[in-house]
């Protein structure tokens, strides 16, 4: 190129500058995609979120899955011990209040939040994983939103009890990251089996390890309705 083309070229640069102005460029992280539309219901139902104190500091993130209005469900590690007060949920600005929360006795928490309510949310159906079943799970680890989907099978774990079995633990081969804690497993049906808990990985195998739901019918129905048709009691806090 000439030194003529040159400034000719930069001096046309400075004036789209001059008349359009310095294109704004978001930073990767608080951009949000809007979900495409044929994506599936449970894909459509995971969120990412970002769990914080009343002051605002962040304390974790995690996946959660809605299922109802104004309830979703993730990892009880992910707030276990955090003083978690607030969640921020795809990297909004807004902050819902968590008014209420309802544990299985295993890493399943439901929490009921403020706020404006959820447009895409699941009917919880538990089921128990059946060996060498094909699963899917859609997390939101290290921010990915919309999530991604991530495929697996069901694979014994190593307990040589069977404990696990009796206490309907499973292991799978999803490939989970950091953040995909609390997201649902589903099985080829779309029916929840359970939810993503903590991973191994290892230089002979990947596994994750998780439980089956264990919450009462009526809490998941409670969850479901919860918001709607004017104001519902909050049921008190329960581990």
């Amino acid at each position: 190129m000439s030194r003529i083309d040159f400034y000719y070229f930069l001096l046309l640069g400075i004036l789209c500058l001059a008349i359009f102005g310095v294109p704004k460029l978001p930073h990767e992280r608080y951009q949000q995609p809007h979900p495409i539309k044929d994506m599936p219901a449970q894909q459509l139902a995971s969120h990412f979120l970002i769990f914080q104190t009343m002051e605002g500091e962040n304390v974790t993130s995690c996946t959660g899955t809605a299922i109802g209005p104004h309830a979703f469900m993730t990892a009880t590690h992910c707030v276990r011990g955090k003083n978690a007060a607030k969640v921020l949920i795809d990297l909004t600005m807004d902050a819902h209040l968590l008014l209420s929360t309802v544990s299985d006795g295993r890493d399943h928490t439901i929490f009921l939040i403020n706020g404006q309510a959820f447009q895409n949310y699941i009917s919880v159906v538990p089921v128990d994983a059946k060996m060498d079943s094909v699963l899917v799970t859609y997390g939101t680890g290290k921010g990915a939103y919309p999530p991604i989907p991530k495929y697996g099978r069901v694979m014994s774990c190593e307990d040589p009890s069977d404990l696990d079995r009796i206490e309907h633990e499973f292991c799978t081969t999803l490939p989970v990251v950091s953040g995909d804690s609390g997201a649902a497993i589903y099985d080829d049906k779309g029916e929840v089996v359970g939810l993503v808990t903590f991973a191994i990985d290892n230089e002979i195998t990947y596994t994750n390890t998780n439980f089956a739901l264990n919450f009462a019918r009526n809490q998941l129905d409670f969850a479901a309705t919860f918001g709607i048709g004017g104001e519902t009691p909050i049921p008190r806090h329960q581990k």
